[in-house]
């Protein structure tokens, strides 16, 4: 029986290369939490994620959580120490440890018990194949390893390339006495080395030779631990590293005043995030990003966000596919609340991923969104940010319209950022940017991105208001003959 995995990854599930960077991902998380961000996973694996964060909010799990780690973190270094030692002798003592640190962890898994399905699954693992009195065993074993360790704990002295090795000596006295002369000479004593040392090839025979006794004795008590050097926990500190990661980075954001939450399962085909925000700010401007709403249903699973330039279309964007790719991977959501109906797939086009590598970017763009569009299906997000900005405005308009038929065909939901104002008249739901305050301390409005039925071109209006002018004041200075208003 194989010990269960703290986290499933489905490898049909991988998103695109390019998802994970244009979101910004990589702005909040190490790589340790990014490489399980890359798939998505099944409806019971984002049950079983939420239940094991959910679970970290208690001090009692997350303490012992940090303790398995600290203990598997502690037994492949001292694998790697085991691997890397030419010394039989340091090979045995590393031995030793190992099965220290092995038990540690069995004993470990007991404290993880009764939070969530997927520790409960790890800690029935090892009771079952190491129950009480094997446990018992284990330790009787260990507590005798270290009583013959502790009779053979020093028995050389070395002056260069003469050794003298002895089993009966005073080793307190003996020390103090060959520091006693160091001092008489001015000699600066020497660190004393300890056992997990580099032993030479004949110390080590040595060693082996005048405890042959000993030795062996130890080496038939390690044998009922089996191959523990084949043991491998890396996988396990990798997930145990994405969970506590993403704990602590929540955290952050909550003392910040910012909403966490884990989004519901929507029966129906909808997706409603209250209060939104992109998250892959926090970092730059902490507590201050903007949030807006976000709603799709069978009525409106696609829009045009349309608006002026630095109004945070953009930005509205990512946050939609965050938080979606958040949900999909079974992490907390940035939101008041959310309701998300199960995806599988993401896709995205932003500017910045086209290479023309044959082509020029019209042609880039348009095979870039016929490859999303025919991959995606009535579980996919569509995210297309200023595609086929790289034409005309007639051609552009054209073919930003077919992309919206198109995703509404396959019954994927999607968002279209574009600067082609023809798209208010195409009938599709339109998103833009809205002023919620003309001026902050760094003299710069601040925007959030709200539902419109508007289809008057707002963005000279927008300018008109923030220098408090109007059509009749500017057609009065016109009069004037004002030159710099004509």
């Amino acid at each position: 029986m194989n010990r269960p995995e703290l986290i499933e990854i489905d490898e049909n599930a991988v998103f695109a290369d390019n998802v994970l960077e244009n979101l910004r991902l990589d702005k909040i998380f190490p790589l340790s939490v990014l490489k399980y961000l890359k798939y998505g996973c099944c409806r019971e694996e984002v049950k079983e994620r939420r239940s094991f964060f959910r679970a970290l909010e208690n001090p009692v799990f997350n303490d012992a959580l940090n303790t398995l780690l600290e203990d598997m973190m502690r037994f492949e270094k001292t694998k790697e120490l085991f691997r890397n030692s030419a010394s039989e002798t340091r090979k045995l003592y590393l031995k030793v440890r190992l099965a220290d640190i092995y038990v540690k962890i069995i004993t470990d898994t007991v404290r993880m018990k009764g939070f969530c399905r997927k520790t409960d699954r790890y800690a029935e693992f090892f009771s079952e194949n190491y129950p009480n009195e094997v446990i018992e065993k284990m330790e009787s074993d260990l507590c005798r390893i270290k009583e013959i360790l502790k009779s053979v704990s020093e028995f050389c002295v070395s002056f260069r390339s003469k050794a003298m090795l002895s089993k009966k000596y005073q080793p307190q006295i003996y020390f103090e006495n060959l520091k006693k002369c160091g001092d008489a000479m001015g000699l600066e004593p020497p660190v004393r080395r300890s056992f997990l040392s580099d032993f030479d090839g004949t110390l080590s025979d040595s060693f082996t030779a005048l405890f042959r006794t000993e030795v062996s004795e130890v080496i038939t008590l390690l044998a009922s631990f089996g191959k523990l050097t084949d043991t491998d926990f890396s996988s396990d500190i990798s997930a145990a590293c994405f969970y506590l990661q993403i704990k602590e980075f929540t955290g952050k954001v909550k003392v910040a005043g910012l909403p966490v939450c884990f989004p519901s399962f929507s029966a129906d085909k909808t997706i409603h995030f209250e209060s939104l925000y992109d998250i892959t700010m926090f970092n730059r401007i902490g507590k201050d990003i903007v949030p807006s709403d976000a709603h799709f249903d069978a009525s409106a699973p696609f829009y045009f966000i349309i608006g002026a330039n630095g109004g945070g279309k953009t930005t509205f964007l990512r946050a939609v596919g965050v938080n979606i790719l958040l949900t999909m991977t079974g992490c907390p959501v940035f939101a008041d609340s959310a309701s998300v109906f199960p995806l599988s797939k993401i896709y995205l086009h932003f500017p910045k991923d086209e290479r023309f590598e044959n082509s020029g970017r019209y042609d880039e763009e348009v095979r870039r969104a016929n490859e999303m569009l025919e991959n995606a299906d009535d579980r996919t997000l569509l995210l297309f940010n200023e595609t086929f900005s790289g034409t005309d405005e007639k051609k552009g308009s054209e073919m930003t319209v077919w992309a919206a038929k198109e995703t509404v065909k396959k019954g994927a939901f999607g968002l279209f950022v574009t600067h082609f104002l023809s798209v208010e008249t195409s009938g599709f739901p339109l998103m833009q940017c809205e002023v919620i305050n003309t001026q902050n301390e760094k003299n710069k409005r601040t925007f959030r991105i709200v539902r419109t039925e508007n289809k008057a071109h707002s963005f000279a209006l927008d300018i008109l208001r923030k220098y408090r002018l109007d059509r009749t004041s500017l057609i009065e200075r016109r009069k004037k003959g004002n030159d710099q208003y004509t």
